[in-house]
């Protein structure tokens, strides 16, 4: 019976094209109001890239469907549409091919699981949230007791984090703790700050790591004897599930201020992605390595749980760098990036 319909909105679509596109635009809608909201039209309007008189009229049939309420900060998604938005993810993955997209992947990267997150729309911001929610979902289904879960920096940890609905893991023994150190003057997206923040959402213990990332190797080694930083990094080497962000070799390379000549040495030794202070060319080669604190690539090969999430199609060398290293990994990517790789 699925089969069967999801067939005649395939014709559909061809026949009668529109309806697929008022379709996927109130859905569009529906899903910013849920994430945004309370949001006026013309914030919906600038995040959709859609023009006011259009977000007017589909918000308006959303609010007679009472799928949506206005009050005075402006629009809410209610009960019915929180429901309805369960109801049609899966319909979503359907009727864009994804599912299809995923298992392709998956087997031309030769990784365990892909996840992609419908791109509906252009802005960067919501295609990483939309992408986090989705690793959030997965990385609560595989949740278990008595496990310790490892969670790197960055940006799109932070948007990760920040889609993950709150549990009560606290007599699971649980604990969430910083897979690296710090990077940047950015606290927000720091690994300590968002362990932590993992840790309140899931109401479960975690430990946090007080180092930086580029000390020098000497001073690295003496800090490593200090009781706080010696237990974490035991803490550290416990870890049995990695969530983390993975970036371009020369983006990172600025973060981390590398001068003219360290940069020209990555770019000839052909360095196309940086993870967990690892520089990688496109073969998944290690071809440099930062004075790092934190999860080694040894342990990284051996683990089990594994999960990578990325989004913006400017990662696709990186994300096939990295999905050379172990066969274990699930990446949850969006949906143009997912294209990206495959036609690369």
């Amino acid at each position: 019976m699925e089969t069967i319909l999801c067939e005649a909105l395939r014709i559909q679509s061809i026949i009668v094209p529109e309806m697929m596109t008022i379709f996927f635009r109130r859905y569009e809608i529906l899903k910013t109001i849920s994430s945004h909201g309370p949001i006026g039209r013309r914030n919906i309007s600038v995040l959709l890239g859609l023009g006011e008189k259009i977000v007017r009229n589909e918000a308006g049939f959303l609010q007679d469907k009472l799928l949506v309420h206005t009050n005075n900060q402006g629009m809410c998604i209610t009960d019915k549409g929180k429901k309805l938005l369960e109801e049609a993810a899966p319909w979503i993955n359907k009727l864009r091919a994804l599912d299809d997209l995923e298992k392709k992947l998956a087997g031309v990267l030769s990784i365990k699981k892909v996840i992609i997150s419908f791109r509906e729309t252009n802005n960067k911001m919501i295609i990483m949230q939309e992408t986090g929610k989705k690793a959030a979902e997965y990385l609560k289904s595989i949740i278990s007791d008595n496990m310790n879960i490892g969670i790197t920096g960055g940006t799109t940890m932070a948007a990760t984090v920040k889609e993950m609905p709150r549990f009560n893991f606290k007599n699971r023994n649980i604990t969430i703790i910083p897979a690296r150190g710090g990077l940047g003057v950015d606290v927000e997206i720091q690994a300590n700050n968002i362990a932590a923040t993992l840790a309140e959402r899931l109401n479960c213990s975690y430990q946090l790591l007080h180092l930086a990332e580029n000390l020098s190797k000497e001073l690295l080694e003496s800090l490593r004897e200090y009781p706080e930083i010696k237990g974490t990094m035991e803490y550290i080497k416990k870890i049995d599930t990695l969530i983390f962000g993975v970036g371009r070799a020369d983006v990172m390379a600025e973060k981390r201020h590398l001068n003219d000549s360290q940069k020209m040495i990555l770019n000839e030794k052909g360095a196309v992605a940086e993870a967990f202070g690892y520089y990688f060319d496109e073969k998944g080669k290690i071809v440099d390595v930062v004075n790092t604190v934190g999860i080694t690539l040894e342990q990284y090969n051996k683990l089990k749980h594994i999960i990578c999430v990325a989004s913006g199609v400017e990662k696709a060398s990186a994300i096939q760098a990295v999905s050379k290293l172990n066969s274990n990994l699930v990446l949850v990517i969006d949906e143009d990036l997912a294209k990206a790789i495959l036609n690369g």
